[in-house]
């Protein structure tokens, strides 16, 4: 939509802009419907799945150790941080480089020759090559022994620090992470009693 606004109709670019969140707003509202789900149940679960979870995070951090009272101005932080990351800026950054695009275009950057206009796009596409191609050509999955589920579980909405090892009882497996990747646990001894005189 940003081309065709911008290339076909340059003079009524701001009715792409109109149009863009006219469809945006029919799909949430097509998707919604389809789902058979209430609102409350498909607004986390569909509408701002993906972006909830890091918006829950978020409001973790705001909290002391322990506090697990859902506050007032969390659902409404979650909402409005949730719609801006997933629906409003990448709308805006979308816009912003078909415009940028468009006037580099038109008019060339600085008044340099399109050999240098050429040159210049060839070093952040060769970047974002090096990004691309090894997304396709991994053949081997990184080892990941995180459980995100519970890192972002509804009634996990304080950060518990573990026990550290003078915490631990005597005589129970604890694992560093590094430990954990290579499965190498490592038991605390029990202490040992000193021998009477």
């Amino acid at each position: 939509m940003g081309f065709i606004s911008f290339v076909a109709f340059p003079d009524f670019s701001w009715v792409g802009i109109i149009v863009v969140w006219i469809l945006i707003i029919a799909v949430i509202i097509i998707s919604w419907l389809l789902s058979g789900l209430s609102f409350g149940d498909w607004l986390p679960a569909v509408g701002l799945y993906g972006v909830r979870k890091l918006a829950r995070a978020m409001t973790k951090l705001s909290k002391k150790e322990g506090d697990n009272e859902r506050k007032w101005w969390e659902p409404i932080f979650e909402i409005w941080w949730g719609f801006m990351i997933k629906y409003f800026v990448p709308f805006a950054l979308w816009w912003m480089l078909v415009l940028s695009v468009k006037n580099d275009f038109e008019t060339p950057y600085g008044g340099y020759h399109w050999f240098w206009q050429f040159m210049g796009a060839i070093y952040p596409l060769g970047g974002l090559m090096c990004f691309i191609v090894p997304l396709f050509i991994c053949t081997t999955p990184e080892p990941f022994e995180h459980d995100i589920e519970e890192e972002f579980a509804e009634d996990n909405k304080a950060v518990e620090q573990s026990a550290t090892p003078a915490q631990a009882p005597a005589g129970e497996v604890e694992m560093s992470e590094k430990q954990a990747i290579n499965e190498e646990p490592v038991v605390i001894a029990e202490p040992v009693a000193e021998p009477a005189a």
